[in-house]
């Protein structure tokens, strides 16, 4: 594999909402095309529950910030869509800056904006069910 010519500019991204997300779950249909069960199973391939339990998910978040402070260009721009069932998207933008100290570059957030979520998947696939009804988009300078 050939390596990166010139560093990366801009990062578009949307881990895992805390709380929320499942992904073996929610990929099941391409863990089929691996071989795996023709239906959605939980706990089967992944035992990862970064996104269940805050602390181990903010790890992950730092894990991603590391990642980025290593790659990325000077005066990079990223953009990371997060949500989450039990915490507010000013909080979610507060632990996100705090955890931006892990790329260990220098970090800005721009700008931010909340959005409700219609017609969620979420409805189609279990009506009546509690999931993420806001989530938030991060805009940040790397310098």
């Amino acid at each position: 594999m050939r390596g990166y010519e010139e560093p990366i500019r801009c990062v578009i991204t949307s881990p895992p909402y805390l709380d929320v997300t499942s992904f073996e779950e929610d990929q099941w249909l391409r863990l089929w095309f691996l071989g795996g069960e023709p239906h959605p199973t939980y706990r089967v391939v992944s035992k990862d529950d970064r996104h269940e339990r805050p602390a181990k998910y903010w790890d992950l978040i730092s894990d991603i910030w590391r990642v980025l402070g290593q790659m990325l260009a000077k005066s990079a721009k990223i953009v990371i869509r997060l949500g989450a069932k039990t915490i507010d998207p000013e909080q979610l933008g507060k632990r996100l800056q705090a955890t931006a100290i892990s790329s260990r570059r220098k970090v800005s957030l721009v700008e931010s904006e909340v959005s409700e979520i219609k017609g969620r998947q979420t409805d189609s696939f279990r009506p009546g069910s509690t999931g993420c009804i806001r989530e938030a988009d991060f805009y940040f300078q790397m310098t």
